[in-house]
């Protein structure tokens, strides 16, 4: 599909080329793994199409789901871990079969730090807009 008709109304232009040129187009079958626990997550995901499901671990080690994600969503967690270096917290399985983007995260920051600041609650709060 390699569609980000969707951005336009989310980002702005200049953030939506960086997309464009630094991102890469994956996909995933149902049942793949596209993250898992202990794993340094250096891009960020937007899911394009399908659902994907999002694990962590409780202070039992029993698994529970967190939530889903699908047509232009991101994981939060995976957020988090991304901007600050650390190990991923929880496991994303694709539900079905999913198209994402992952833009490396020293590009997901500049393409923030180089927008308006007015527009930069886009980036960090990027979750609850999409």
């Amino acid at each position: 599909m390699n569609n980000l008709n969707n951005f336009h109304n989310i980002f702005e232009p200049a953030l939506i080329q960086e997309i464009n040129q630094f991102g890469i187009f994956q996909y995933f079958k149902e049942g793949d793994l596209i993250m898992d626990y202990g794993k340094y997550i250096r891009m960020m995901p937007i899911i394009l199409s399908g659902s994907v499901k999002v694990y962590r671990l409780d202070e039992n080690g029993n698994e529970i789901l967190l939530y889903y994600l699908s047509n232009n969503e991101s994981c939060s967690m995976a957020y988090s871990c991304c901007i600050e270096a650390k190990k991923s917290e929880v496991k994303a399985i694709a539900e079905d079969d999913v198209e994402l983007i992952a833009i490396p995260h020293v590009n997901w920051m500049n393409g923030c730090a180089n927008i308006q600041a007015g527009k930069i609650t886009s980036c960090v709060v990027l979750m609850s807009v999409l």
